[in-house]
């Protein structure tokens, strides 16, 4: 578009069916709408859900990464959500979908551990949705098709009111949770 000075290029890889990705996020921002770059092929391994939130904050579910990402409203990357440590929370596997609420809460779709998550900014684990066990004090998760259970959540989304929509993929249908992840 026009004023947004020089193209600009990422690492991309094509297969042979012609599907492509790409390492970082393109976001546009206002109006005149302007080009912001979220990240690069070293800070994000594979974003796959961008959402914006309060203030100007950007979350990306970096699915790769099994973290989710928070940059400022020019880009500068804030923080990194996910310890890569079991049982240490926020405990994230591929998470593919995230939203923010208005207060700046994190919904996050936890694909690989077949569960929603709400987290603080921060990072703190506020509630989770899904099945969920202790089993010898380790959390153990695991795939449902009953209400209010998942199998490979993808995206997730929050509303005005703050009930929170999400696509669980592997049931082929979309639950609607209330703001504390309760099943409505």
């Amino acid at each position: 578009g026009a004023g947004l000075g020089r193209p600009i290029s990422f690492p991309r890889a094509q297969d042979a069916a012609g599907g492509a990705a790409e390492t970082a996020v393109s976001v546009f921002i206002g109006e005149p709408a302007r080009l912001l770059v979220l990240g690069s092929s070293r800070s994000l391994k594979k974003p796959q859900g961008v959402a914006g939130g309060p203030g100007g904050l950007l979350a990306v579910a970096d699915t790769g990464a099994d973290q989710v990402k928070l940059f400022g409203s020019d880009g500068t990357f804030l923080a990194a959500l996910g310890t890569r440590k079991r049982n240490k929370e926020p405990d994230l596997s591929k998470p593919r979908g995230v939203a923010v609420d208005a207060a700046g809460n994190l919904f996050v779709a936890d694909t690989g551990h077949d569960r929603i998550v709400k987290l603080s900014s921060s990072g703190v684990l506020l509630a989770e949705a899904g099945d969920v066990r202790l089993k010898k004090g380790l959390k153990t998760f695991h795939a449902g098709g009953e209400p209010g259970r998942f199998r490979r959540p993808w995206g997730v989304a929050v509303d005005t009111a703050g009930l929170v929509y999400v696509a669980d993929h592997g049931n082929r249908r979309v639950q609607v949770l209330g703001p504390g992840l309760a099943f409505l």
